[in-house]
C-alpha cells in the first residue's frame, strides 16, 4: 500500500497467476512504481522460496492489471489506509468495490482500529508469536536480487 495525501494505491499480488492487481484511486498515477514492483516480485519469490524450487522459478515480471475504480473517492486525507484495506478486503471476498465510499469509511476506519487494538492485546496471539521459529529459508539475512 502506498499513499500520499488523499491518494492511495493498493496491490493484490497473485503468485499463482503471476499478476498484480492495482487499486489506484488516482487511476494510474503510480503505474511506473507498480511496474517496478511487479518486476521485483519474481526475484523476491525466488529468494525466499524453498531451495528445491529455485531453479524452476522464472524471473519474468508479473503482469499489471488496473482494477476499475469509482470516481471521486476519498475526500479526506485521513482515510487512505482504510480505503486501501477495504478495497483489498472486498476484492478477496468477491464483493462489489462500490460498497466502499465516503459515507461508510469513517466507521470502517474505527472498526479497523478496534480490531488492531484487540489483536495487539490478545494473550493467545502474543504467546504464539513468542514461539515462532522461522523456516530454514527465512533465516538468511541478505539476498542478492541480481543473482539468478
Amino acid at each position: 500500500m502506498f499513499n500520499v495525501g488523499n491518494h492511495w494505491t493498493a496491490v493484490c499480488v497473485n503468485i499463482i497467476e503471476k499478476k498484480v492487481e492495482v487499486f489506484d484511486c488516482g487511476r494510474g498515477k503510480n503505474r511506473q512504481y507498480v511496474e517496478k514492483f511487479a518486476a521485483l516480485i519474481p526475484r523476491i519469490v525466488k529468494a525466499v522460496g524453498p531451495p528445491e524450487n529455485k531453479k524452476q522459478l522464472l524471473l519474468a515480471p508479473y503482469s499489471v492489471i488496473e482494477v476499475p475504480m469509482k470516481a471521486r473517492l476519498n475526500q479526506s486525507c485521513c482515510d487512505c489506509g482504510a480505503y486501501a484495506l477495504k478495497h483489498l478486503e472486498c476484492h478477496v471476498l468477491g464483493l462489489d468495490l462500490s460498497l466502499v465510499d465516503d459515507e461508510i469509511i469513517q466507521g470502517c476506519r474505527q472498526k479497523i482500529a478496534v480490531k488492531l487494538w484487540e489483536a495487539a492485546h490478545d494473550p493467545i496471539l502474543a504467546q504464539v508469536m513468542t514461539q515462532y521459529v522461522p523456516s530454514p529459508w527465512e533465516r538468511s539475512e541478505v539476498f542478492d536480487l541480481e543473482e539468478d
